[in-house]
């Protein structure tokens, strides 16, 4: 009995799936062998190494047979457009002798098993658009329905644009390269410990800041309330740093499971916005500097000259 998988189809982790589930989804031509399987969502391998998922059901000939020939009406169930008549179409040969049952993406949802027929007339219908996502045996994933030679001369000839451009879903569901996405994770243990360590130095200067400034106030000793507010300000700096990076490290952690690039832009805006911070407090830590030099030498009193009386 295979463990528990997780599965990564068209960019996106799904899972765990045991042993059956899987054998369902091969089943129904929504797993491939060369689509990507893993024990615990970090190593990928492709499902070709697990042969005997792909392993024919006892009745999956039986259904093939009795599915309906190509160009004849689907069952009930069967296409989503089934229940509008196409626009009328002479169909091309090839679809009435392809064999392939075919699955196509609708509103967000995966359906079929369909002929090429009825799926040339959804296309027809207007209700399958150039974006739309299929797939059919022999095919290595899931790509865009006016990228399919078979069905691309289908689509009305005023829609070229929209086949061309993928949607921002289909965008974002493509897939980072493997290697990538493993470096990036690969630093988190390092933006944790950096970021953890900031906190745990942050803590006590700033009640150490806190102390003083109470004491100083009660004391009336100008001195220690000033140093008491900067221990606070430097605690405070320290604490939105730290936290920044802890919020890059979560995204981080997501990216082990989820290979979108939109998880990838995240993390990296919020590191952007990590180093634009450290930007400027530099610049504030010069420019206070300056000003610091600039009034000691215009206001300290000059040393004594010692000289004979």
């Amino acid at each position: 009995m295979t463990e528990a998988l997780y599965v990564r189809l068209r960019g996106r982790v799904l899972g765990p799936f045991d042993e059956e589930k899987l054998r369902a989804l091969a089943r129904r031509g929504q797993l491939g062998r060369l689509h990507q399987l893993s024990a615990d969502g970090v190593n990928w391998s492709p499902a070709s190494t697990y042969p005997h998922l792909f392993v024919p059901a006892d009745g999956q000939a039986r259904r093939a047979a009795e599915a309906p020939p190509a160009g004849q009406p689907q069952p009930a169930g069967g296409p989503a457009w089934s229940a509008k008549p196409a626009e009328p179409r002479k169909p091309a040969a090839a679809a009435d002798t392809d064999p392939r049952q075919w699955y196509y993406e609708l509103d967000g949802q995966e359906n079929g098993p369909v002929s090429r027929a009825a799926l040339m007339d959804g296309i027809a219908s207007g209700r399958l658009k150039p974006t739309n996502q299929v797939w059919a045996e022999g095919m290595e994933g899931w790509v865009m329905a006016g990228e399919v030679p078979e069905l691309a001369h289908v689509f009305p000839a005023q829609q070229p644009q929209e086949a061309a451009q993928p949607t921002v879903a289909a965008r974002d569901a493509e897939e980072l390269p493997a290697h990538l996405c493993r470096a990036a994770v690969d630093s988190r243990p390092w933006v944790m410990t950096i970021g953890i360590i900031t906190l745990v130095f942050a803590a006590p200067g700033g009640l150490f800041g806190f102390i003083l400034l109470v004491t100083g106030a009660g004391r009336g000793v100008p001195f220690f309330v000033l140093v008491g507010i900067s221990y606070l300000v430097a605690a405070l700096v320290q604490i939105v740093a730290a936290f920044m990076l802890l919020q890059y490290a979560s995204r981080l952690a997501v990216l082990r499971y989820n290979q979108a690039p939109i998880i990838l832009t995240k993390a990296l805006q919020t590191v952007g916005v990590f180093w634009t911070y450290i930007a400027i407090l530099m610049l504030v830590g010069i420019l206070l500097t300056f000003f610091g030099i600039v009034w000691v030498m215009a206001f300290a009193e000059a040393p004594p000259v010692w000289g004979p009386p």
